[in-house]
């Protein structure tokens, strides 16, 4: 099974079972997807898909030490940490 197969049957998992926090975090990661299959002319391989994941993983690693304390005053009921846990799922 593909990446992007398998990250659209976890969007709808998710639906079903009404986990707002992963299917935002899903629903990233398919954003990503489909940003790379647009700019590379076709569908991408599960390669650069896990190229494009490793990248936002990246992005979301670096800042969270240093900003934990006011993203958590800022957005009390949104969890940063989510959407890295699950790509880190995906990338294993």
């Amino acid at each position: 099974m593909s990446i992007t197969k398998q990250i659209n049957d976890d969007i709808k998992k998710a639906m079903l079972a009404k986990d707002k926090k992963r299917l935002e975090a899903l629903r990233a990661v398919k954003s990503a997807v489909l940003l790379l299959n647009t700019s590379g002319g076709g569908d991408a391989s599960d390669e650069d898909v896990t190229k494009a994941m490793q990248k936002l993983v990246k992005q979301r690693k670096m800042p969270l030490p240093f900003f934990k304390n006011k993203v958590e005053r800022i957005w009390p009921k949104r969890s940063c940490f989510k959407p890295r846990l699950l790509m880190n799922t995906f990338l294993k």
